[in-house]
């Protein structure tokens, strides 16, 4: 028979742990989330609504198909003229504050996303290692 090398299992098992405790170190953005049970990819689309959506304009187009609606429509027109003073600073003010909340949306996307990495390097960290098996058998 040939003679058997010695293996050496509690080595291999170390090695093993060390690997995936390396492994859940860089954690990507997809297993993340499973720490503490986000979605990260609809937060993901939801914010880039949000900033699909955060321009406001002060001026939509006012048409009109027949000669009543055309001579509603100059009028419309006219009164937007006059209240442009007015209404163009309301509408900086709107689209600023969208900027500003997406922004923070985008940031906040990011915090969290760092800490959902945190717990699960936590988790990875705290959970209990098996007792190696004997090898005095």
């Amino acid at each position: 028979m040939e003679e058997r090398e010695q293996i050496d299992v509690a080595a291999i098992l170390k090695q093993i742990r060390d690997e995936v405790q390396g492994a859940g170190r860089n954690s990507s953005d997809e297993t993340a989330h499973l720490a503490i049970g986000v979605d990260f990819d609809e937060l993901r689309a939801s914010i880039a609504e949000v900033e699909a959506l955060r321009a406001v304009s002060a001026h939509w187009p006012i048409q009109g198909h027949t000669p009543r609606e055309r001579g509603a429509a100059f009028v419309q027109r006219v009164v937007r003229r006059a209240l442009q003073w007015y209404i163009t600073p309301i509408v900086q003010q709107q689209n600023s504050f969208n900027a500003a909340a997406t922004q923070v949306l985008q940031l906040l996307l990011e915090s969290q996303l760092e800490l959902a990495r945190e717990v699960a390097r936590l988790r990875a960290a705290a959970a209990p290692d098996p007792a190696p098996p004997d090898d005095h058998a």
